[in-house]
């Protein structure tokens, strides 16, 4: 998470973002109130920077591995979208009788695919890694990227299968109004449930968590929120209301808190795309690198779309992370509960059982949740974790 907070003192006058106008005064401010219910201990941390240090998914073998050791040279790759890269280097697979099977699955595959079947497509590719993995890793043409660059674009053209099979012809990678059509079509009772499958399905298929790529501390730069105003713990959506509540009832400061989720598709398709098939972290060929608040926005749009009541919640942990996920709530359901925490969701029969289960996953070991704070958006929910003073 990305938030930035600006004390002001009485009678000073909010700044504007570019620096120009009057300086305001930056201090550490208190630490946000209790949610009440919940336990929460203040954390009390020298700057809010330290407060809001990125939360991270837990790190797989690979990437405890990256972050101890030097990263490895980049393999040759070639640019571009995943399709076109595999596709372009197996052409390049020598022409021999050894190779001739493999080379013909990947030009059925690229044939299928073309042609509107991605189903079979993916048939084409799963039988490549299945009968000539040992071949595809040791190729030069693939690079080190080559099994995985075929195992990522397979599990995308079953998405792609999925949705042709709900009515719905996608483009590669689906477009939102695809995407939601596509959840759309769970949208009943009987169907509900199997949204959840599906968006997992989908976001392991196009989307990494920066933690997967060898960068679990990197914070994504989202567009920037409107700023909010808080003082003596109530949020003012203008400057010059904060101000006014200040100079009736002074002797505290205001508190500018602007925030920089994921609020817009944009936002999660735009850039940050692994291109290619070389790179230290080939595994994540063809993926977006988005964060928990990517991830929150995505359940947000898309299980939305499914027919789920959604809230945001922005979680602090009693040592200091923070993380966003998004609790969802099926209305046909009475007792169930769905909480999306980056890529993964865990389900409870109560609210407080799948949030937990879903900051346990994202959170170090040992972190305890010292607080959840809820919002309609993601900005909201952090907005509301930031509240200065009680």
């Amino acid at each position: 998470m990305r938030i930035e907070t600006t004390a002001r003192p009485t009678g000073t006058p909010q700044g504007s973002i570019d620096g120009a106008g009057p300086k305001s005064e930056t201090t550490s401010p208190p630490s946000p109130p209790s949610p009440a219910g919940d336990g929460f201990d203040k954390p009390k941390p020298a700057s809010w920077g330290q407060f809001f240090s990125p939360a991270r998914k837990a790190l797989s073998p690979e990437v405890k591995q990256a972050r101890a050791e030097p990263s490895p040279p980049a393999a040759a790759s070639v640019g571009g979208p995943l399709p076109d890269a595999l596709y372009h280097c197996a052409e390049k697979l020598p022409k021999d009788e050894k190779h001739a099977p493999l080379r013909a699955l990947y030009a059925e595959a690229k044939q299928l695919a073309e042609a509107g079947e991605p189903g079979k497509a993916a048939e084409k590719l799963e039988r490549a890694l299945s009968r000539y993995e040992e071949e595809i890793d040791a190729s030069k043409a693939l690079g080190d990227g080559g099994v995985a660059g075929t195992r990522n674009l397979a599990a995308q053209y079953r998405v792609l299968e999925d949705m042709q099979a709900r009515g719905v012809e996608a483009s590669h990678p689906p477009t939102q109004d695809e995407m939601r059509r596509y959840m759309k079509s769970f949208d009943a009772k009987q169907d509900r449930p199997a949204a959840l499958a599906a968006f997992e399905a989908y976001t392991s298929a196009f989307y990494v968590h920066p933690a997967n790529v060898g960068r679990p501390d990197e914070d994504i730069k989202y567009s920037e929120d409107p700023t909010k105003h808080a003082y003596r713990g109530k949020l003012y959506e203008k400057s010059e209301d904060a101000e006014k509540a200040q100079a009736k009832k002074p002797g505290q400061l205001i508190y500018d808190i602007t925030t920089h989720d994921a609020s817009e598709w944009k936002d999660v398709t735009a850039d940050r795309e692994r291109k290619g098939l070389g790179g230290p972290h080939p595994h994540a060929a063809g993926k977006h690198v988005i964060d928990c608040e990517g991830y929150a926005y995505l359940a947000q749009e898309l299980l939305g779309a499914a027919g789920y009541k959604h809230e945001q919640v922005a979680v602090t942990a009693k040592s200091g992370e923070q993380h966003a996920m998004t609790v969802l709530t099926d209305p046909s359901r009475k007792g169930h509960y769905a909480v999306v925490s980056n890529d993964g969701v865990y389900t409870a029969a109560k609210k407080k059982d799948a949030l937990d289960a879903g900051f346990r996953a994202a959170m170090p070991e040992g972190a305890v949740p010292g607080g959840y704070f809820y919002g309609r958006t993601q900005h909201h929910a952090q907005v509301q974790m930031m509240r200065a003073q009680p």
